[in-house]
């Protein structure tokens, strides 16, 4: 039988090492909640890596200009690469209309980043924002908003 000590011992390793998936915290909003999103830490680099499975519900991000979808996915993708930017070429050349990144605030706190693609006239353009700057909900804005 192993002790507490011991088991405590190895979930603090797994925890240093960057092993342990945390969970990043989602912006308030109504039921049904969000499925939870986690991260990694890279041992080396000690940056957010997020886990592949980390799906944001395309349905419950709106945009903050005109409380339309910032995509029609059903999914938006976690973007894994820390040293690279996704961008217009990227998402268009994967498919992707959106994808997410994380990174560190000014209190360290892990921030999700949101990019997706957007038709203004005959041009298109990526658009980034923090998460917590857009409508997260399982329903749409108002009509006035």
């Amino acid at each position: 039988q192993m002790s507490p000590n011991y088991v405590e011992t190895l979930i603090q390793l797994a925890d240093d090492a960057g092993w342990l998936a945390r969970e990043i915290l989602l912006p308030a909003h109504p039921a049904p909640r969000h499925p939870p999103i986690y991260y990694t830490l890279d041992p080396t680099t000690k940056r957010p890596v997020l886990t592949e499975d980390s799906l944001i519900r395309g349905d419950y991000v709106y945009d903050p200009e005109d409380g339309s979808r910032i995509t029609r996915d059903e999914y938006i993708r976690p973007w894994r690469d820390p040293d690279r930017t996704p961008g217009i070429e990227t998402l268009s050349a994967l498919g992707w209309e959106a994808c997410y990144t994380l990174y560190y605030n000014s209190a360290h706190e892990v921030i999700i980043r949101l990019h997706w693609l957007e038709s203004i006239g005959n041009l298109l353009v990526c658009n980034t924002q923090n998460l917590n700057f857009q409508h997260f909900s399982p329903y749409p804005p108002p009509p006035d908003w």
